[in-house]
């Protein structure tokens, strides 16, 4: 799966989200237009969240996605990781890849406990 090359760069422009993003659109995403979409919006924007609960609704809803996206999360983590284990980087580089990495593993962890929250509520129907 390729991913952004420096996932941990800053995002200069947020790829945005669509009006209505569905399943299917997302989908048919390339793997670099998804990563780089996750990317993007591993933290809410400032102002209107709605399209980014709609992003991440629709990410946990359906199993596929959710498991591309933890895919794609799992690299990130992966090649962040492997930034921070060189010695000798730039202070500025480890403290945004820090950062980063945090990032990628709170949306781990709100993707994981809204799919959990979606299997207990097919359990009680």
């Amino acid at each position: 799966m390729q991913i952004v090359e420096q996932p941990w760069a800053r995002v200069r422009e947020r790829v945005p989200v669509p009006d209505r993003a569905t399943r299917v659109q997302l989908e048919a995403l390339d793997d670099l237009e998804f990563s780089e979409l996750l990317r993007s919006h591993l933290l809410p924007p400032n102002g209107d969240r709605d399209r980014w609960h709609a992003l991440w609704a629709v990410l946990s809803d359906h199993p596929d996605l959710a498991h591309r996206t933890l895919q794609v999360l799992g690299q990130f983590l992966s090649v962040t990781e492997e930034l921070l284990g060189q010695f000798g980087l730039d202070p500025a580089v480890e403290r945004r890849a820090r950062r980063f990495a945090t990032h990628c593993r709170d949306a781990r962890n709100r993707l994981e406990a809204a799919m959990a929250d979606e299997d207990e509520e097919a359990g009680e129907t």
